[in-house]
Order: C-alpha cells, then sequence, then structure tokens
C-alpha cells in the first residue's frame, strides 16, 4: 500500500535530497526544471511561497516524489490559494520526479483528497500530455471525484535540427527564407555581427561562432536587462545561472554588433535538447526587433547543429519565442493543464467549470512525436500503476 509523507520545509526536504536525485536519475527526462537546485532556486527567489512536496513511498522504498508549491493569485471570483508547480514559466514541462510517475500522481492526488487543506485548488500546468504523460495527469485527477478541467496551456515551440544547415534551411518556405535574409541583410549594414555562446563543460566551437566565458555573456545579459529597464529580472537569472551551471547544463548566447550586447538567450541542455527559457532584446537604430531576434536565432541554431543538439524548445516566456515560432519552428507542441478543486469549496469548484466551459474542445490525443533522445521503455497507450524498483 501507498504511503505519503508531506513535506513543508526546505529543511525538512533537505533530508530526501539524495533520494531525489537518484530518482530524477531514472526518469523519463531529466530535466533542470525538475531537480532539487531548480527546488532550491525557485524558492530562494518566492519565499513567500510555500513547498508542499508528496514522498511516496510502497513497501518502504521511494518510488516518487511530487513537488508543489502553495502561492496566492488573482482570479475572476478574488484572491485564491491555489497549489500548484514550482515553475513560473521558467521551463516548458514539469511532473512528478522518478520513473512511476502514475502511481506518485495517484497516490498524491489521493492524499491530497483527504489531508488538511490550505488551499482551495489544484492547478498542474506544463503537463506533456502527447509524450510524456500520456494521460496519467487526467485520470489521476478524475479519479478525485472533485470538479475538474483540462484546457491546453501553452504553445511551445519545438526546432528539430537533422542533417546540415544547409539542409535545414532549404526546408524553409521561401517567404520565410526571404525573410531570414532581409533580416541578416539590415544587421551586417548595422556594424559587424559576432555571436558568443557558453554552453557548461563544452569547448566545440568554429571559425565563425566563439566561446566565451560564463562570467563575460552574464555580463553581457545584466548590461541587456539594464537598458531594457528590466533590473527587476536578473537576481533570478543569477540565480537560474548559478544552478544550472552547477549541474553543468548551462547554455547562454550573445548576440553584439560591433562589440555591443543587442540580445542574448538564457537556457539549459538535457541530452541532445536545448531548453530556452529567457531571452532580451534592446531596440537598435533603423533596425526592427524581430531582425535581431532572427539573426540570433539563426546564429544560435547553426551553431547547435555544430555541437550536436538535435532539437530545441522555446518557453512561451521567452520574449523572442514568436519570432523563433514563425521563422525556426518545425511543430508548434501544447502543454496542458489540469484543474482541481472539492466540491465543498463552492468557489473554487465555480472556478474550475467555468475554465472547462470557457476552454475550446481539445483533441484527446495528437499526432505522436517521437523523442529526441530515446530512452528504453515499454510501450504504453494509457496511465499504467506499474511500479519500477
Amino acid at each position: 500500500m501507498f504511503q505519503v509523507a508531506e513535506i513543508t520545509t526546505l529543511e525538512e526536504l533537505q533530508t530526501y535530497r539524495i533520494t531525489w536525485e537518484e530518482l530524477w536519475g531514472r526518469g523519463r527526462e531529466k530535466r533542470f526544471s525538475t531537480s532539487y537546485h531548480w527546488m532550491e532556486t525557485y524558492f530562494k527567489n518566492h519565499p513567500e511561497r510555500e513547498p508542499k512536496v508528496l514522498v511516496v513511498t510502497l513497501a518502504g522504498k521511494t518510488i516518487g516524489i511530487l513537488p508543489l508549491c502553495v502561492k496566492q493569485v488573482a482570479t475572476k471570483l478574488g484572491p485564491l490559494r491555489i497549489l500548484t508547480y514550482p515553475l513560473d514559466g521558467w521551463g516548458c514541462w514539469y511532473g512528478p520526479i522518478g520513473p512511476n510517475s502514475a502511481a506518485t500522481l495517484t497516490a498524491g492526488m489521493r492524499y491530497l483528497t483527504t489531508s488538511h487543506r490550505d488551499w482551495g485548488l489544484i492547478d498542474l500546468p506544463y503537463i506533456d500530455r502527447d509524450r510524456h504523460d500520456l494521460g496519467r495527469t487526467r485520470t489521476a485527477a478524475r479519479n478525485m471525484g472533485w470538479s475538474t478541467s483540462e484546457r491546453v496551456w501553452e504553445d511551445v515551440t519545438l526546432i528539430e535540427l537533422a542533417g546540415s544547415w544547409s539542409d535545414f534551411l532549404e526546408a524553409k518556405r521561401n517567404d520565410v527564407m526571404d525573410e531570414i535574409l532581409a533580416s541578416e541583410a539590415l544587421l551586417a549594414k548595422a556594424g559587424q555581427v559576432d555571436f558568443l555562446r557558453y554552453r557548461s563543460g563544452d569547448t566545440v566551437g568554429s571559425e565563425q561562432f566563439t566561446n566565451a566565458s560564463c562570467d563575460d555573456l552574464l555580463r553581457h545579459y545584466r548590461k541587456l536587462l539594464e537598458q531594457a529597464g528590466r533590473n527587476a529580472d536578473w537576481q533570478e537569472v543569477e540565480d537560474f545561472a548559478a544552478a544550472a551551471e552547477h549541474r553543468n547544463v548551462l547554455d547562454l548566447c550573445c548576440l553584439l554588433i560591433d562589440g555591443r550586447p543587442v540580445a542574448a538567450t538564457l537556457g539549459t541542455k538535457s541530452g541532445n535538447t536545448l531548453e530556452t527559457v529567457r531571452s532580451v532584446v534592446v531596440p537598435q537604430a533603423d533596425v526592427q526587433t524581430s531582425d535581431t531576434e532572427s539573426v540570433l536565432w539563426g546564429r544560435l541554431l547553426e551553431d547547435s547543429l555544430l555541437r550536436g543538439d538535435l532539437a530545441c524548445e522555446v518557453c512561451p516566456e521567452c520574449e523572442s519565442a514568436v519570432v523563433a515560432a514563425s521563422r525556426w519552428s518545425t511543430a508548434i507542441m501544447q502543454s496542458f493543464r489540469y484543474s482541481m478543486a472539492p466540491w465543498s469549496h463552492l468557489r473554487s469548484s465555480l472556478l474550475v467549470k467555468y475554465h472547462a466551459l470557457k476552454s475550446k474542445p481539445i483533441p484527446r490525443r495528437q499526432q505522436p512525436r517521437p523523442l529526441t533522445e530515446p530512452v528504453p521503455a515499454v510501450a504504453t497507450s494509457g496511465p499504467q500503476l506499474r511500479v519500477f524498483g
């Protein structure tokens, strides 16, 4: 029988650090956003939020961890305390830690129906329903017997990299290629264009693209934030970069014109996939911001091919995500959001029903997309309660 322990302080969670890392290493996806280092970084920057981490055990052995947090949000029915994933757009996807996601979700949701509630609603966004979750969250939510809604959360830009750079460009439509070349020409007129990159533990470079130090690129990033009037963003960017560098997954890129930084990106690498979570662009005279962003993405992707990347995913919160989607994407994926509220909490259950009625109908299953880095696994078409020891 499953047992669930509820952890509500980072001090107590520290005792599970080794267990978290072991489960993270055995999970379907090893993303920075689900690492213990990100959990620490998140609460460092949001001390007003309360951790509520569920540790699931079976026969005395920990089989999964469900990281949650309580935060207050504004809703159409007034302020409400919700139980949600600790991400806030600093990644594309989220979910349970470990290889037993179905069992972890089932046990965790069942526990939440009977435990003391200092929150009114469960809200789980960032679900990769069609590639990894495969309906597990939906099933666990519906089994609670609460008011439940399933919605499309966000569009995630996917850029698949295969073959040579020439092959990649040849696959572009003529009108898109014209826009890309026009942007390149505009920036070339503005001055000498250079591209710098830092990636943890990576020394690959070429005659066109130069490796730079982490400190130099962070200085460029901070300068760009100051010029863009976004000084308040720096602390979280710095902490994210420090944690990602500690795990050896940090990726920083910067575009310069005549030695001046004009645009930069911040991301992490997971296997052969790059996940870009933030960007900053400073307007230039006689150059549209979209042109600067397009050239930045072109340099970034060409360099990524040289480094052996197979795909790049762009978070919607990334400032240059629109240009990445319109000019460089090969597919648009969707993340999903599941909201649950007890019927006894009238305001929360009404809010869930409101969103359920307002949401557009969504397909039960989209076309399957192959993983960029396949992992050995038993094929499955839906939620499983098989427990991996």
